[in-house]
């Protein structure tokens, strides 16, 4: 990945080697923009990949906006946060 006038752009070969992974995938930059998705994601979440690809997260994911308590956003952005600082997987419960 590289980000040329603000805009990640991903590896063709990378981008093949996600594509047939059998698994769900979604890949962010360091700014949290989704710059690839596999197909078996668009397949199980029944999305197009120009629906999501190059829009920032929590455009796309944001918290629910008819539930004052929603803290989705807040609980993921936080360990995002730790994963960039650690380098280190972390561990939540499921979002919804």
């Amino acid at each position: 990945m590289r980000i040329v006038d603000g805009v990640t752009e991903v590896d063709p070969d990378f981008r093949a080697i996600l594509d047939a992974a059998p698994d769900c995938y979604l890949v962010l930059d360091p700014r949290w923009f989704i710059v690839a998705v596999s197909d078996a994601y668009l397949s199980a979440t029944m999305t197009e990949r120009q629906a999501i690809v190059g829009r920032y997260l929590f455009d796309v994911f944001p918290d629910n906006p008819e539930d004052p308590d929603a803290d989705g956003v807040a609980k993921l952005s936080a360990s995002l946060e730790r994963v960039a600082r650690d380098l280190q997987p972390d561990t939540m419960a499921d979002q919804h």
